[in-house]
């Protein structure tokens, strides 16, 4: 039985779309480069995805969401700490897989061609890492376990401690995407760092029962 041509057309999508981002991360794009690396004509690049243009776009939707991948979702634990090291731990891993890796490299090469898309691509990536963070970050702080007056400014400063590091050294093309280190210890470093900062105190936590009550002076 034939398959559907559905099925065939987004199998050569896919095929276009990770030969265009093997050719962006390793030279400059061009339709025949990648043509040739996806085993298909110009013409089917064309059928495909309307040209240049239309693979161009494409290529910076599928590296958008391979750099979104490892911030979406904060993970459920039993406590601040743990919940905040797993995510942590979470992102980098995912951020030093050669998926990432390979993304972040070829969003370098292709955006500089348009500084007004890339402006708004960083800006929308920014603001979308953070944001299961900030939510997070609000529940926590309405349940009085953490003190973030301002929790946009208190997420970017947990990613600025998690997974600055890694990044600028992947822009600079310093980062080996096989180089793991330990994952875990950086994140419940970030952790600890984070609550230095907004964490509450037992006292600050504790149900109001149990807390100690305030001497007068005199």
């Amino acid at each position: 039985m034939s398959r559907h041509r559905g099925a065939i057309d987004r199998d050569k999508q896919n095929a276009i779309l990770e030969a265009a981002i093997d050719v962006a991360v390793s030279a400059r794009p061009s339709l025949a480069a990648i043509a040739s690396r996806a085993g298909v004509s110009r013409q089917t690049v064309y059928n495909q995805f309307g040209g240049a243009q239309g693979l161009k776009l494409a290529v910076l939707d599928s590296c958008r969401a391979a750099l979104l991948e490892p911030f979406e979702q904060v993970p459920g634990q039993p406590d601040t700490r743990t919940a905040l090291a797993a995510y942590a731990e979470s992102a980098l891993r995912q951020m030093r897989t050669v998926r990432y890796h390979r993304a972040l490299r070829a969003m370098e090469r292709v955006l500089p061609e348009d500084i007004t898309r890339a402006n708004a691509i960083c800006a929308e990536i920014s603001q979308e890492c953070s944001s299961s963070l900030r939510d997070f970050l609000v529940r926590e702080m309405q349940a009085g376990r953490l003190k973030c007056p301002d929790p946009d400014e208190a997420a970017a400063e947990f990613r600025a401690l998690t997974v600055a590091g890694t990044q600028v050294r992947m822009l600079a093309g310093l980062f080996d995407a096989a180089e793991i280190g330990d994952a875990s210890k950086e994140a419940r470093t970030a952790a600890d760092r984070f609550l230095e900062l907004y964490g509450c105190g037992p006292e600050e936590t504790a149900p109001p029962s149990a807390r100690r009550p305030k001497r007068l002076a005199g």
